[in-house]
């Protein structure tokens, strides 16, 4: 069922970073205001989509082999999100 559960939560990752990446739709984005963004829209757009489809495949990945595994892969799993978390922002942050 567990499986289940990181199958469903992958794929709203992946619509959602198609949503962002080719649709544009940036009010996906948290925090995302049109009138203060004084970036690239596209790249940011491209960045977040990208961004989305990396978690939602370390989801899938995370949900189907963490029985074989074990419990050290949510830990590594977690620890990759933090990083590309922080790499996505400084990388968003320096673009501006």
């Amino acid at each position: 069922m567990r499986m289940l559960g990181g199958i469903a939560v992958s794929a709203i990752f992946f619509i959602v970073g198609y949503l962002i990446w080719k649709k544009q739709k940036l009010w996906l984005i948290a925090g995302y205001q049109d009138s203060e963004f004084k970036g690239d829209k596209k790249k940011l757009a491209r960045d977040g989509g990208i961004f989305c489809v990396i978690i939602g495949l370390l989801t899938l990945g995370l949900s189907l082999f963490i029985e074989l595994v074990g419990n050290i892969l949510g830990v590594i799993y977690a620890i990759t999100v933090v990083i590309l978390s922080i790499i996505f922002v400084i990388k968003v942050n320096i673009s501006k």
